[in-house]
């Protein structure tokens, strides 16, 4: 490309006096690689040569330079002065500095300084030529700063400081890299990141937002959301007044941190967002705009809510638990003196349905206990491997004609669906709650569905608590009805708050679904609209095991009569003294005991055999399973049956329960009779 170096040697020498031993090659690399403009121009105006620079500056390849008169490249208004110079060159062989503008092959048009001289005998001109084009550019700048000069002042000034000049405007050129660079990087975070980062006016105008915060607040684009929203406080705002605050902080003090509010986004919906903001100012003081970044905490302060709502329930279930302890033993004793009275009382006696209307509210009120207990999550369980498909076939056989012909209820289940471990009573009761509810739910009637599936994880978004690990099994209940605004939804699991009139609910059914599938190691998610229904999804671990549990019950004849000894220890006295009753009714051997040291006292003075420790769980000092363990030292013949009302039982051996022979308090005398019998025999 160009000319052949040789030729362009050939040009050189002679003109390369002042220094005899440079060398040629030193020369010619000198001469292509200058960032400079070198050439050599005949009389006739043809370039001769030309080095590597001018293809780079002006665009044109070599070639087509060589082709070409230096005039024609030369901007029109350019020329009459630059053949005057030329010929002066020529005339005089001296050497001549001057100005002009190239034409780019690309049509633009740079500029130049150019040293010529002539060789008058070879019809030759040298020259060298500087791009100052960046130059020019910073003086119609300084131009416009400083325009109370004229140009031959300013032109003057340039000439003088040229070679200062030609440094600055190479920093200048750094400086404006650096500064492209650093808005590059600024304009790209400002692009991605992943908080909301805006600029707004005082007066609720949004000036400019990054596609996080359009996000945040459910717009497709900035675009879309400055031109949605023109003011603020009045269409994001869910209380117009924290606008008002905000303002107010940003004026007294010129930034506020983790300010929470409550927008709508461009659907409807409500987010929780938290802004860091601060007020730019001008020289006056006034502000201008507020800028900063916004976060979306709506995930944060569901699990506040639900945090505070864990509290309030583990609260009221350690209150509920203590009453119920306390009360499962007064049901006790007022169900057996009932069933006493019962027996004493022949069919045609006036008092006998006293007798049975003590029994029926005794029976009632075991049941109001066990729903205590079971939203308190200390209800004693009997879990066992279970198929949630067959308690769901079970339920709604026995719901159908409860739920109502208005309501058609479907069924979707997973016919590979894998068993858990559950008390199947208690599911059972799940179950019928959320069915009842759902009914209540739909007055007019409406469609009611019931799935069941295998799943890996669950949407935690909706979810009152963390997920199970490992691979869950889920049983989703869905219906059409009024569904809940979110204010009702914080509200649903918390014991006696009911949506129903005076009468009509005692506000204890979601309270108990969400204690015993937590004391099954479950969790639940809701997801309900006003006018959309509502659905609850339950999620349990899967069970490894999957065969079925076997329980082995003890016939009532069996559970009549028998001869052993027993040691009861109880340490209410009303219902150890019933119990007591029942035992020796049946024949029994009865040692009695108020707690633990007395049961030992008394087990260490008996000298026969005991059969059968009958022991409630909690009792103070010490509880039934750790004086069942001293006990057992010394009469290792001993079976032992405990009897308890809940399950938060004072024992530090965590204690499995479900492997252990326990009597749910209160019980009938029956109960009691039938379990002895069959530790006794087992």
């Amino acid at each position: 490309m160009g000319a052949p170096v040789i030729a362009l040697q050939d040009r050189i020498t002679p003109c390369a006096t002042a220094n005899a031993e440079l060398k040629t090659e030193q020369l010619t690399s000198f001469f292509e690689l200058s960032p400079d403009l070198f050439c050599i121009t005949g009389f006739d105006g043809y370039f001769r040569a030309l080095n590597q620079a001018w293809e780079e500056s002006l665009g044109f390849a070599r070639e087509a330079l060589l082709r070409t008169r230096w005039l024609e490249l030369v901007h029109p208004e350019d020329r009459e002065l630059s053949l005057a110079e030329t010929g002066r060159i020529i005339k005089s062989a001296s050497s001549v500095s001057l100005e002009n503008r190239y034409r780019c092959k690309d049509g633009s048009y740079r500029h130049f300084v150019w040293n010529a001289k002539s060789l008058p005998d070879q019809r030759l001109i040298y020259a060298v030529g500087r791009d100052i084009t960046g130059r020019k550019q910073a003086e119609a700048a300084l131009q416009h700063e400083q325009h109370e000069r004229s140009i031959h002042q300013h032109d003057e000034e340039l000439s003088r400081n040229n070679a200062i000049l030609l440094g600055e405007i190479g920093r200048c050129r750094q400086m404006e890299k650096s500064l492209l660079e650093t808005q590059e990087k600024y304009r790209s975070i400002f692009e991605n990141a992943v908080e909301g980062i805006f600029q707004s006016t005082p007066d609720g105008t949004y000036i400019s937002v990054n596609p996080a915060l359009a996000r945040i607040k459910g717009y497709d684009s900035p675009a879309e959301l400055i031109a949605a929203v023109g003011d603020i406080g009045r269409q994001s705002y869910v209380d117009a007044q924290r606008r008002l605050e905000f303002k107010s902080q940003l004026e007294e003090h010129g930034v506020v941190n983790g300010f929470e509010y409550e927008v709508f986004r461009k659907d409807g919906k409500r987010v929780w967002l938290s802004t860091n903001a601060r007020a730019v100012r001008d020289s006056h003081g006034s502000v201008i705009y507020y800028e900063g970044t916004v976060e979306d905490i709506t995930q944060r302060k569901r699990l506040e809510e639900q945090l505070r709502l864990v509290h309030k329930m583990e609260a009221v279930g350690q209150l509920a638990g203590g009453i119920a302890h306390d009360f499962n033993n007064l049901l006790g004793v007022i169900l057996g003196h009932g069933e006493l009275l019962l027996e004493k009382l022949d069919e045609a006696s006036p008092l006998r349905n006293h007798a049975e209307q003590i029994n029926r509210a005794s029976t009632s009120g075991s049941a109001l206990i066990a729903q205590l207990l079971a939203f308190s999550r200390q209800q004693v369980l009997e879990p066992g491997v279970l198929d949630l498909n067959a308690v769901v076939r079970n339920v709604t056989k026995m719901l159908g004609s409860v739920i109502g012909e208005n309501i058609a209820i479907t069924t979707s289940l997973d016919p590979e669906l894998g068993p858990i471990k559950a008390d199947a009573g208690q599911m059972e009761q799940v179950l019928v709650n959320l069915l009842v509810n759902a009914r209540d739910a739909m007055p007019d009637g409406g469609m009611l569905r019931i799935e069941t599936a295998n799943v890996r994880g669950q949407d935690s978004s909706s979810s009152y608590d963390s997920e199970p690990a490992g691979p869950l099994v889920s049983l989703t209940v869905s219906d059409t009805g009024t569904g809940m605004d979110s204010e009702t939804r914080s509200h649903i699991f918390e014991p006696f708050f009911t949506t129903k009139v005076r009468g009509k609910g005692t506000g204890l059914g979601l309270a108990t679904v969400y204690g015993v599938v937590k004391q099954s190691s479950g969790s639940i998610c809701v997801c309900s609209e006003p006018d959309h229904g509502t659905t609850f999804t339950l999620f349990f671990p899967r069970a490894s095991d999957a065969k079925p549990s076997i329980q082995h019950a003890t016939s009532v004849e069996n559970a009549s009569q028998g001869s052993e000894t027993i040691l009861l220890v109880e340490d209410d006295t009303a219902l150890r003294e019933i119990i007591l009753t029942f035992l020796t009714n049946r024949g029994y051997t009865v040692l009695e005991a108020a707690n633990g040291p007395q049961a030992q006292s008394v087990a260490n003075r008996f000298r026969n055999p005991i059969h059968l420790l009958l022991s409630d769980v909690v009792m103070p000092g010490m509880g039934g399973p750790q004086m069942a363990r001293h006990l057992k030292s010394h009469h290792p013949e001993m079976k032992v049956l405990y009897m308890s009302g809940y399950s938060d039982f004072a024992d530090n051996t965590q204690v499995q329960w479900q492997e252990k022979p326990l009597l749910q308090k209160p019980f009938t005398q029956q109960d009691l009779l039938r379990k002895v019998r069959e530790i006794l025999e087992a």
